[in-house]
């Protein structure tokens, strides 16, 4: 394998040493032996990848309600592309949501045109609608398949940049199995089941590694244009906010690579390239992008955010804890949030052993820039006050604890960074100690990640499901775990007094198959009065006509409405989707992204093929 040094300049073989540190007389290792090295590492990552997702393949439990109102979500996509291949920003109910304990919304009711879709998830629910019709519409077997690929993804991911770092096969899945095994990403898929952010997370490191394969490689491979293209649409189609923070993250590692000189500049092409491919891949997510930046701040959502301090997680002992515990004051069950210690304690012994004491400088330095950058996590982790103080955009981690993601890739960066260095690979003697230790630290964080996720919580969440199939409970009758209500209502609507009785209910079957239009006829009570119809008040997203025009938004959250002439009798409603700027252009950013990766993708392969041609010419010659 062909990797880039700490340097990331530096051509380096498989053991990791760089070709000059290599005896002249050492053979190079055959193409045999590094297919059965590859063969092992494939293993260990199913193994490991097996026993965490074992719940996900061997159980039916609906874990916390975000996981089922998730799968049902997906389903109610996937019978949106059956009747039109283009996904809808919408989901139309008329049911009451009982609200679970502790939640207190303005909004309890549910209605038609909720537009979750088009702020929530959009794209990456939609893939999972496409594929479970692909599947024979089980959406349940696709909403599993690709959280396998999630757990795929995030180790693939971790590994790679460790190996592009120079590190050892043992060192790199020591630092995979420390992101994969983390409390927190765990809790993301079984303790809180935040599924979307659980996908955006996995999918970050296998960006990392691809960006780092494109800008600094050789040689661009066909591969790694593939991985910073699928990695891109996963991260601008699934979790908002790990798109923000992942952002700063990532920018923060390349500054420190970079200030460092542990890097060199890229090259400007490879730097265009990495942009055209990102700027498809996240493109192809455009259509519910684009609305969703011109439009979320006019919603309940956003404004009703904050950084909810929980003084009970957020302190040292517990975050600490060498095992993995939940505080009785916690409301969701399986809430664990412990850091990885195990593997910290080691990257900080061994990286002031080997780099403080016997690296080189540029060893050094870059110890102690991974070890600030986890300082910063950490005290951003503890300090709750100091949220008061950030700008509002940053208030989307809504909770310190989530920060616990980042921790975790900035000790697995400090982790590499330590595996990496020349130190650990000599003498032998150290290098023993320090992986025997290494592999110790490891085995102890993957026992833990195992038992979080394999031994059974007695305190599951009342309204999740035991059996997840359960949840789909149609596309217009909403799961019992459902709680988000009308989260998207459009605060710049003025409020307006509507009577009880002068309030239409319309059913859910007036909507189109497809999910985002209405042509019906309704009753509506007489007089110039205002009127109230339970569609969720969104105009930005849709536009009404017929014989009425919206006037502002009831109490509850729907249309207010009146008729736009002197009409007797019932009343035509025009509902469908808003042909906005916005939404146009999203949709035209979608397209030509489809249409660039295609175009892209063939002509890299003639590429390839002529460069064949050229070279078996060349050696026939």
């Amino acid at each position: 394998m062909t990797t880039v040094g700490l340097d990331l300049a530096r051509e380096v073989g498989p053991g990791g040493r760089t070709l000059q540190q290599r005896p002249a007389a050492a053979p190079r290792p055959d193409p045999a032996s590094e297919r059965r090295a590859s063969a092992l590492s494939l293993a260990v990552a199913a193994a490991v990848i097996g026993v965490l997702a074992a719940p996900l393949l061997f159980t039916e439990n609906g874990f916390a309600s975000d996981f089922t109102n998730l799968a049902w979500l997906s389903s109610v996509q996937s019978a949106t592309v059956t009747h039109g291949l283009i996904p809808s920003f919408f989901i139309n109910t008329t049911g009451t949501s009982p609200l679970p304990a502790g939640y207190a919304y303005p909004y309890p009711q549910t209605g038609l045109f909720d537009p979750v879709y088009a702020f929530y998830g959009g794209p990456l629910l939609a893939n999972v609608g496409y594929l479970s019709v692909a599947l024979g519409h089980h959406v349940i077997a696709a909403f599993v398949l690709v959280s396998l690929l999630a757990f795929a993804a995030a180790y693939r991911g971790v590994y790679w940049c460790a190996r592009l770092a120079g590190c050892r096969r043992v060192v790199s899945h020591a630092a995979a199995i420390t992101f994969v095994a983390s409390a927190y990403y765990l809790t993301d898929l079984y303790g809180r089941s935040d599924w979307l952010e659980f996908v955006a997370v996995s999918a970050l490191p296998l960006f990392a590694a691809s960006l780092a394969a494109i800008l600094w490689q050789p040689k661009v491979r066909a591969s790694s244009l593939a991985w910073l293209y699928v990695t891109a649409v996963f991260l601008g189609g699934s979790h908002n906010t790990t798109l923000l923070w992942g952002s700063i993250f990532l920018a923060l590692v390349a500054a420190i690579l970079l200030a460092s000189r542990a890097v060199p500049l890229p090259a400007r092409r490879r730097v265009l390239l990495f942009a055209v491919v990102a700027f498809l891949g996240v493109g192809l997510n455009g259509w519910a992008i684009l609305p969703a930046l011109a439009y979320a701040s006019h919603t309940y959502f956003v404004h009703a955010e904050s950084v909810i301090g929980t003084p009970f997680m957020d302190t040292f002992t517990h975050l600490f804890d060498p095992l993995r515990m939940v505080p009785r004051e916690s409301t969701t069950p399986a809430l664990y949030v412990q850091v990885v210690d195990w593997m910290l304690a080691w990257a900080l012994v061994a990286g002031a052993v080997l780099c403080a004491v016997r690296g080189s400088r540029l060893e050094r330095r870059l110890f102690v820039a991974f070890c600030t950058l986890s300082g910063l996590c950490l005290f951003y982790l503890l300090n709750r006050q100091i949220w008061q103080v950030m700008p509002h955009l940053l208030w989307t981690i809504q909770n310190p604890f989530l920060l616990g993601t980042y921790f975790t890739l900035s000790v697995c960066a400090l982790l590499i960074a330590v595996g990496s260095s020349s130190a650990l690979r000599n003498p032998r003697a150290r290098r023993r100690v320090a992986i025997g230790a290494l592999v110790g630290c490891a085995a102890v964080t993957l026992a833990l990640g195992a038992w979080q996720a394999l031994v059974p919580n007695d305190r599951q969440p009342i309204e999740s499901y035991v059996n997840r199939y359960d949840a789909l409970t149609g596309v217009n009758t909403l799961p019992k775990s459902w709680y988000a209500v009308l989260d998207w209502v459009d605060q710049q609507l003025p409020v307006v007094a509507v009577d009880p009785n002068r309030f239409v209910t319309l059913p859910a079957a007036v909507v189109d198959a497809h999910g985002d239009g209405i042509d019906t006829l309704m009753n509506t009570p007489a007089g110039p009065a205002p009127i109230g119809i339970n569609v969720v008040a969104v105009p930005d997203l849709i536009t009404l006509g017929g014989d009425l025009r919206v006037i502002g938004r009831t109490s509850s959250g729907y249309l207010a409405v009146t008729r736009a002439a002197a009409v007797t009798g019932p009343a035509r409603l025009i509902v469908g989707t808003a042909r906005s700027k916005p939404i146009l252009l999203g949709r035209l950013w979608t397209a030509l992204s489809a249409a660039g990766a295609l175009l892209g993708t063939a002509a890299f392969a003639v590429r390839a093929r002529r460069r064949q041609r050229v070279t078996a010419a060349a050696g026939i010659g």
